[in-house]
């Protein structure tokens, strides 16, 4: 359900997968700002923060971004990895 009650449509784009199909590098379709999210994102992988500080004294829009980008790596590498088995 939706808010207020209503039931949920599903996504146009997706048909409710969220996921979409593209005919083209996603990376042509993609901003200088998406860009640096994913850069953050990869040095946060590997221990680096974007700002001085630990944890707490990160921006929090930008820890946001950071974790959205991050699950988003994950589940595209663990669908990379399904597909690599054998019979996957």
């Amino acid at each position: 359900m939706g808010s207020g009650g209503s039931p949920r449509k599903a996504c146009v784009a997706c048909g409710g997968l969220g996921t979409e199909k593209h005919n083209r590098c996603p990376e042509s379709m993609s901003t200088p700002f998406a860009h640096q999210i994913v850069s953050l994102a990869a040095h946060y992988r590997r221990g680096y923060l974007p700002s001085p500080g630990g944890m707490l004294d990160q921006g929090a829009r930008v820890m946001d971004l950071v974790s959205i980008a991050t699950a988003e790596m994950d589940s595209i590498e663990g669908e990379r990895r399904t597909s690599e088995k054998p019979g996957g």
